[in-house]
Formats: C-alpha cells, sequence, structure tokens
C-alpha cells in the first residue's frame, strides 16, 4: 500500500519506483494485491483493507 497521509510530494517523487523496485524482487508465485487508492490514509488503513479483502487474500 502506498499512503501520501503525510507526504503526498514524496509519494509523487517516489512511488513508482519504489513499487517497480520492490516487485522485481518478489519470489516466484508472489504477486500484488489490488491497488487501493485513498486520500489522508494513515497506517490503520491497511486494517481495513485487510479486512475487506478477506481472510488468505494475500496468497497466491
Amino acid at each position: 500500500m502506498v499512503a501520501g497521509g503525510l507526504s503526498s510530494r514524496a509519494v509523487h517523487d517516489h512511488a513508482a519506483a519504489m513499487v517497480r523496485a520492490t516487485t522485481a524482487l518478489l519470489p516466484d508465485g508472489w504477486r500484488v494485491a489490488p491497488v487501493v487508492l485513498a486520500e489522508q490514509a494513515r497506517v490503520a488503513l491497511g486494517d481495513d483493507v485487510a479486512h475487506a479483502m478477506g481472510p488468505g487474500s494475500w496468497r497466491s
């Protein structure tokens, strides 16, 4: 999850490159979850996203 709650400028400047670099390092069989777009996001948003996706949704 990429969130710009504290620094939207940092997300604008660095998020795309960070996501590309991170996904390039994923082991075989791993996948990226659906994209979540949220304004003014904070850490706790991850709890709501995980709940909405359901148990085991992170597994390939």
